[in-house]
């Protein structure tokens, strides 16, 4: 596995472990603990692949 994607699936992990907390929730207060990590997770995670999406991006160099 390539630096990347290894980044890119470290970003997902908090994200699918949220998930899955949701789908064991048992009481509506658990739930509503459970969409509140899985929206956090979610927007870290956006940021993460932004952040892995640009560092992939060549640099801007003025030219000579």
């Amino acid at each position: 596995m390539d630096e990347q994607h290894e980044a890119i699936e470290a970003a997902l992990k908090p994200v699918r472990e949220a998930f899955h907390a949701l789908d064991g929730a048992r009481t509506l207060n658990d739930v509503r603990v459970a969409i509140r990590k899985l929206h956090t997770a979610a927007e870290q995670a956006d940021d993460d692949l932004r952040e892995i999406k640009l560092a992939d991006l060549p640099r801007f160099a003025p030219p000579d």
